[in-house]
């Protein structure tokens, strides 16, 4: 973790979209975080350390529907943060759906 690289990443991925839409509810919130880097780099250590918290799903299929949910809450993170779309991961998230509709509480 780098200090300021949130703000970086938002300056470096947002600038077309600020250019081509200034005045855009969406580009306002946008100007709001170049304002307020604090915030954005809160935001960057924040999804850093919710992207570490899938360790989790290797030892435990316990919390499978919180991984879900914060995975769908990162991928809606990386679209308005650092405007990059990772469709294949809402893909992935179908690996983490207990289809069978038994509850799990190990792993095997």
């Amino acid at each position: 973790l780098q200090q300021g690289h949130g703000i970086w990443i938002l300056k470096n991925n947002l600038t077309p979209y600020l250019y081509y839409n200034p005045g855009s509810v969406l580009s306002g919130v946008y100007h709001w975080l170049l304002m307020h880097p604090l915030w954005a780099n809160a935001l960057y250590i924040l999804g850093f350390i919710a992207e570490g918290l899938f360790i989790v799903g290797f030892f435990t299929k316990k919390h499978d529907r919180h991984l879900l949910l914060l995975s769908v809450i990162l991928i809606a993170g990386f679209w308005f943060l650092a405007d990059a779309l990772f469709f294949q991961l809402l893909i992935l998230n179908f690996t983490l759906v207990n289809f069978d509709g038994k509850r799990s509480d190990t792993y095997i």
